[in-house]
């Protein structure tokens, strides 16, 4: 009978161990990850440009005419 008693009082107490300790390393990863992410506003970062090539003054130009319904 006592087992019956103390036993489920443990395994929740073990259980909400466990989730605080899970749910605080969650968080602390979490907030690593905005920290390294964390970029000033307004600041553009480029990771890649493709080169430029000379010469290159657009796109071709093509002739159209309107259709009126």
């Amino acid at each position: 009978m006592a087992i019956g008693f103390i036993f489920p009082r443990i395994v929740r107490w073990v259980f909400r161990l466990f989730l605080k300790d899970q749910f605080s390393r969650v968080e602390r990863e979490f907030r690593q990850e905005k920290a390294q992410n964390r970029q000033r506003e307004g600041k553009i970062n480029v990771d890649y440009a493709p080169p430029q090539k000379e010469g290159y003054k657009g796109g071709d130009y093509i002739d159209y005419e309107e259709v009126k319904e």
